[in-house]
């Protein structure tokens, strides 16, 4: 689209949130951040999961259990993704 950038999230790097929100609110979604990544093989991302109200309100970084069972890297339980020797995209 035009006028929108699309920026790759370097290798480790962590999203930035934005400050927490009020202790009492209730958790409409979860969004798993960063949402889109450009890794080479060998590089690591660590995902991290979000919570938002229903007015779509951030609440607070979440603690997750993170899994794949993909072919195109390793991904630690605390969100830490490693692209393999072959990565490449899983795009059909």
């Amino acid at each position: 689209m035009p006028g929108l950038e699309r920026r790759a999230a370097a290798a480790g790097d962590r999203p930035a949130l934005p400050a927490e929100g009020p202790a009492d609110a209730t958790p409409a979604t979860v969004l798993v951040r960063p949402a889109e990544v450009l890794l080479k093989p060998g590089q690591s991302v660590r995902f991290q999961a979000a919570l938002y109200d229903k007015q779509g309100r951030f609440i607070k970084s979440a603690e997750a259990q993170w899994s794949y069972s993909g072919k195109g890297g390793t991904l630690s339980s605390d969100g830490q993704f490693t692209a393999g020797p072959k990565a490449r995209s899983e795009k059909s």
